[in-house]
């Protein structure tokens, strides 16, 4: 796989009707059959409730699913209203639902209709009132690098290599506390020259370090910068801080490394930082 090219992809089936939902870093497939031929369009992942890497609108009756332990639908106000195990069904009126599909990797469906699932002993389908347009999201919980990064030996390019290590985030919120909203960062090689690949930026958490120039400091906040999904630079000494002019030292009683490595600041803690420091507390 390229470094360019997505860790996720949506692939049409040839020998019938429905799609692939392809897990290129994990080397996965899921298959999703469909009542009739589909022509999947660019979904955006902002309409999911949950987050996802890649997303696609299809129009369908039903959709069907060999290998999947089992389904959850929300509502609209996120309350589950229906679990279904093999051998069961459900039935639900019509309505705006999430449905998660328990598969090798989180693969949602957000639809409005009325929603019948029926569970066999080898798939489960999914199927609405009348050829409906889904949005149809997958998350991959990759646990390979799915990208690879070129640095110096120069602190500052380690420091824009570590810098990428948060764009592996599926989220920003507390809910990264969960591994498989946290996906693996790039990996990194040493080289003549630094090279990042495009689509590897850190999230927009207004979070930056401030690191000494030095190789060891890099390596010592190299993951607190991905948990933080930070931006790292050079500074005279080692602090946090966010676009909105809060500042925390990360030098402590006894040391930089020391206040690292306890993992003092974590998003929590950041938030709570700064919401103390702009009520002037």
């Amino acid at each position: 796989m390229s470094d360019s090219e997505p860790t996720l992809g949506f692939e049409t089936l040839e020998d019938q009707p429905g799609l692939a939902i392809v897990d290129r870093v994990e080397q996965e497939r899921c298959l999703c059959r469909t009542d009739r031929p589909v022509a999947p369009a660019p979904g955006s992942t902002d309409a999911f409730r949950f987050p996802v890497d890649r997303a696609v609108r299809v129009t369908v009756g039903e959709i069907a699913l060999p290998n999947v332990a089992g389904v959850l639908v929300r509502d609209e106000s996120g309350e589950i209203v229906a679990q279904v195990q093999q051998l069961e069904e459900e039935h639900l009126a019509t309505g705006r639902y999430s449905i998660e599909l328990l598969t090798q990797f989180k693969t949602y469906v957000e639809v409005t209709s009325s929603v019948d699932v029926v569970a066999d002993a080898t798939e489960f389908r999914i199927t609405f009132a009348e050829p409906t347009e889904i949005a149809l999201g997958a998350l991959s919980n990759h646990e390979r690098p799915a990208a690879t990064v070129q640095t110096t030996a120069d602190p500052v390019d380690m420091m824009a290599a570590v810098e990428t290590f948060g764009s592996a985030l599926k989220t920003t919120a507390a809910d990264r506390a969960f591994p498989s909203l946290r996906g693996h960062p790039p990996s990194v090689e040493l080289g003549d020259t630094r090279r990042i690949p495009s689509g590897l930026e850190p999230p927009d958490t207004g979070v930056r370090l401030e690191l000494p120039a030095r190789r060891d400091a890099v390596y010592v906040a190299a993951p607190l910068a991905y948990y933080l999904g930070a931006r790292v630079e050079p500074g005279p000494t080692p602090r946090l801080v966010t676009d909105d002019g809060f500042e925390h030292s990360l030098a402590g009683p006894h040391g930089f490394e020391v206040a690292v490595e306890r993992n003092d600041v974590t998003p929590v803690e950041v938030d709570r930082l700064r919401h103390a420091w702009l009520e002037g507390d």
